[in-house]
Order: structure tokens, then sequence, then C-alpha cells
């Protein structure tokens, strides 16, 4: 499996909205729809993979996503990512 975990800083999400942010037309803002979480969650579902949230209020919020590598795949992919292997201010990517 890969993990990609993406975190903030920012206010949390409060817990009566964290069990319900997966949930389909579920939303805390004026604007929006509430589907972006819950198509991500049926992306994952659908590739084999999970996403799940731990947040905190006021301490911020960390996604971990988890897709299977493709069989024969052994590249450490995080290593490229860290170190920015592939990208370059040039390519628009900083």
């Amino acid at each position: 499996m890969a993990e990609i975990v993406i975190h903030d800083t920012g206010q949390g999400i409060a817990k009566d909205a964290l069990a319900k942010i997966f949930d389909p037309f579920f939303t805390t803002k004026n604007e929006g729809t509430g589907l972006g979480l819950a198509i991500a969650y049926r992306i994952m579902e659908d590739h084999q993979g999970t996403i799940s949230v731990d947040s905190q209020e006021g301490s911020g919020t960390q996604f971990s996503i988890r897709i299977p590598l493709a069989e024969g795949k052994s590249e450490n992919i995080a290593s490229r990512m860290t170190t920015g292997a592939g990208t370059s201010k040039e390519d628009g990517h900083e």
C-alpha cells in the first residue's frame, strides 16, 4: 500500500461534523455541494483503498489516503515526493 498523509494546523473539524464529512451533500460552508469528500471516499473504495481523517478542534486536521500499489511496483514514491524529484520551477511547480 502507498500512503499519502495531508495535514494542516487550521481550526480543525467540529466533533459533531466529523462523523458526517464523508456523507453526500454534507457541508459546513455557505456555498458548496458537499460532494467532494463523498466522491473521494467512493473513489478510494472503488480502488480498494481507504481515506480517513483525524481532527482536533483548534489543532488542525489530518487526512490519510491508502491505495494499493500495482503488482511488481516497489518504487519508493515517498522519497521522490519529498525531494521534489520530477518537478521544477520551470515546469510551473514549486
